[in-house]
This record gives C-alpha cells, structure tokens and sequence, in this order.
C-alpha cells in the first residue's frame, strides 16, 4: 500500500515552539523577541561568545561584530515566562537560570 500515511506521537505544535537562531551576519544587529514557552536554538556556542544584560535586554556579542537581541528577556522572566534555550551542546536551560547566571545572584 503506497498511499499509507503516517501519524506523529508529537503534537504538531510543539515542533512549531523551536526558533533557531544563527549567528548574524558580521556588524549587523538583528532582534528576537522570546515567546512564551518558547525552545530557542542557539546554532553557535554561547560560551565563546560576550552575554550581557542591558535593562531587559539579553545582548550577544560575537567576535565578527554582529549583535544579537533577545528584546525585553527580563521583563518576560519578571512574568514567568521566559524560554527555554538549547545550546549547543544540546543540553536545554531554562532562561531565568540564564539570567540568574548574569546577575551573579
């Protein structure tokens, strides 16, 4: 039987809660506003990158002078709803962990 069809175990709408993020080309900006309940994939280490928080703002900076924005990241967290980062390694933390890393809290 050609024409069987297959069924996911996966809810459709999880797989559409996967944002990959890419590196941005050299010296430009680009912004990414989180959604709640979110998965972001980070497609390069953040570890050899700078990370900073700029009011709500989570900045990376890579060494090709491109900058990427997570727009108003600590505002969401102060909501409980910040979310959740794959890195690379594909191990997934959670982002008020990111931030509490940031802080030094």
């Amino acid at each position: 039987m050609a024409d069987e069809t297959t069924t996911s175990t996966q809810p459709e709408e999880a797989t559409d809660k996967v944002d990959i993020v890419m590196i941005p080309e050299a010296g430009q900006t680009e912004t990414v506003a989180p959604v709640p309940g979110e998965v972001v994939q980070l497609a390069f280490d953040v570890s050899e990158q700078t990370v900073i928080l700029s009011g709500d703002d989570l900045q990376v900076q890579f060494a090709n002078g491109a900058l990427l924005i997570f727009e108003d990241f600590a505002a969401t967290d102060a909501q409980g709803n910040v979310p959740m980062f794959m890195m690379a390694d594909g191990s997934v933390v959670p982002g008020d962990v990111l931030l509490l890393a940031l802080s030094g809290e």
